[in-house]
């Protein structure tokens, strides 16, 4: 049986932590808009599923964390209050991985940015040291101030479809002591687009591997839209 989690700190919180208080309505082309403001889940039908592949590479499992590929589903069931707005529980991953957060009630936009940013976060905490709200933070700001974007192609069901691509490096310029410097080339990747379900099509995070002799990523973690699935209530 699947653990139950209470939903990861809280959704309301999370978008404080990453994104910071709702973008104005001008501001509709920034990256906290198309992440984390859009509405993508209203348009969907309920009950549903957005089912994501995970893959996780490592070139040292004990700094950052074991290989491994799997899966993450989002539940969407309709809210009673609200219009379109939906209930959310996450399976994270399956088998002696999963895990089962929520439910998050009352949602509109798609909370896979926040459980993949959440988690990498506590992974980075946990493996390398360092404060999760310090990380939080950095990230926040590069959100804000230094993400970069553009028009993205992407194929979703046999057919390119037009998106936006954005790219974030928050440690690249960190002043922090020589621990945090292994930080620097860490970089988010973000696709988004109006065409797919649930509007994110994928995310890869990426951190090189300061050794000279490996090639290899240190750490390359993505996280791609494979299906929507439309379930028959159970009457």
């Amino acid at each position: 049986m699947a653990k139950r989690l209470k939903p990861i700190l809280c959704l309301a919180l999370l978008l404080v932590a990453f994104a910071g208080p709702v973008a104005a309505q001008d501001e509709g082309a920034t990256a906290q808009h198309l992440l984390f403001d859009a509405t993508y889940l209203v348009p969907l039908g309920a009950p549903s599923r957005l089912l994501y592949g995970y893959s996780q590479k490592s070139s040292d499992p004990a700094l950052y964390g074991q290989a491994f590929e799997d899966q993450v589903a989002l539940r969407l069931s309709a809210s009673a209050e609200g219009a379109g707005e939906k209930d959310v529980l996450l399976d994270l991953f399956t088998g002696e991985r999963q895990r089962t957060v929520g439910p998050l009630t009352r949602v509109s936009g798609n909370p896979i940015i926040m459980m993949f940013l959440e988690r990498d976060v506590l992974q980075m905490s946990r493996h390398l040291g360092g404060q999760a709200v310090y990380y939080r933070n950095i990230i926040r700001l590069a959100f804000r101030e230094n993400a970069k974007m553009e028009p993205a192609t992407l194929t979703w069901q046999g057919k390119d479809v037009a998106g936006t691509k954005i790219v974030i490096q928050p440690f690249k310029d960190s002043a922090q002591g020589e621990r945090m410097q292994i930080f620097r080339s860490k970089a988010y990747m973000f696709i988004v687009s109006d065409a797919v379900p649930g509007g994110i099509y994928e995310i890869h995070s990426t951190l090189a591997d300061m050794r000279p002799e490996v090639t290899a990523p240190a750490s390359e973690i993505r996280l791609t839209l494979k299906d929507i699935a439309y379930v028959q209530p159970n009457n």
